[in-house]
């Protein structure tokens, strides 16, 4: 299970985060209260342990863009948080991992569309990973709000990132009861936006641990 922590703006919360466990670092470029710029992040990521992978979050930005910014940041993984299509961005893939943020509405509309999806990503016509999150209307994430997670229970999630509202109080039973491919967490673990807090971060990891630690003995 990978664990990305998200909204990284300084060295001190990154290499922090890597000591408590997360391996996916993520850097917010589109319009939030949490995002940085290229010159900071390509300063963190010098600092990075190559094991570390870096993830870069953009909002609708052009193919180009994304180009620059990942080759000066030195990123793996895009991570692509608007209206983008894969057509567009497809030829990132052989080099790059791929993920794409699905806003949920709890819908059966929106239920029926992500298992399309799904079906439509394993036959390489889509996005080979989906990063899940409520949809909030008038926010782009960062809310520290989740979805219903039932959800979970009808899709396979080889390939899917649960975000939105992950907390000590709720990450033991979504990877009990769901264990995903992977968890995002950004807002709760801060002092405030863009300032990681190292004892939320601490405990959060040790509950993540414990779970890791029971996986591996059954």
């Amino acid at each position: 299970m990978i664990k990305k922590i998200c909204g990284i703006t300084n060295i001190e919360d990154a290499l922090f985060s890597i000591q408590q466990g997360f391996d996916v670092l993520g850097f917010i470029f589109a319009p939030s209260s949490r995002k940085t710029d290229i010159e900071t992040v390509k300063q963190i990521t010098a600092y990075l342990p190559e094991t570390i992978k870096k993830a870069g979050v953009f909002l609708n930005h052009s193919p180009i863009e994304i180009q620059n910014i990942i080759e000066f940041c030195s990123l793996d993984i895009i991570q692509l948080h608007g209206e983008e299509k894969w057509d567009s961005y497809k030829q990132f893939s052989k080099k790059f991992q791929l993920m794409k943020t699905v806003k949920l509405k709890d819908s059966i509309e929106d239920k029926q569309d992500l298992i399309d999806r799904i079906k439509l990503s394993k036959k390489e016509r889509d996005f080979p990973y989906f990063l899940l999150e409520p949809y909030i209307e008038g926010a782009y994430g960062g809310t520290g709000k989740s979805f219903q997670w039932n959800i979970l229970k009808t899709i396979p999630l080889e390939n899917i990132i649960v975000s939105g509202g992950l907390n000590c109080d709720n990450i033991n039973q979504l990877l009990n009861d769901h264990s995903p491919y992977g968890i995002d967490v950004c807002s709760w673990l801060e002092k405030k936006p863009g300032i990681k807090d190292p004892v939320k971060i601490q405990i959060f990891m040790e509950k993540v641990k414990s779970y890791q630690t029971k996986e591996s003995e059954a």
